[in-house]
């Protein structure tokens, strides 16, 4: 092995957690190969399949829960901040906050 799977190996679980957690707070970075490889893994019996899925689906209820808690705390100033980093300056979202009709 080496590479992703030899650190995803020897770190397991820690490496699968932090990636996942990390992509779904905004970090750019995929957690798919992360993924694809800790399946591999779990398959060849080298980390634990269950383990694997609770430690992932901790990880996005986590980075939702914060996004969630912070819309409801600070609603307009974290759409802006999120609007700023990740949208281009002429998004229609930037502009407008009223919700589109659509069909009329």
């Amino acid at each position: 092995m080496d590479g992703l799977a030899a650190e995803i190996a020897q770190h397991g679980l820690r490496i699968v957690f932090s990636n996942v957690l990390l992509q779904q707070i905004g970090v750019p970075i995929p957690a798919e190969p992360t993924l694809v490889v800790a399946g591999s893994l779990a398959a060849r019996h080298a980390l634990s399949g269950p383990a694997v899925l609770i430690v992932a689906l901790s990880a996005i209820v986590i980075a939702d829960t914060t996004w969630f808690v912070l819309g409801r705390l600070y609603g307009a100033r974290v759409l802006r901040l999120v609007s700023r980093c990740f949208a281009p300056p002429t998004s229609a979202c930037v502009r407008t906050s009223a919700p589109s009709r659509v069909g009329g």
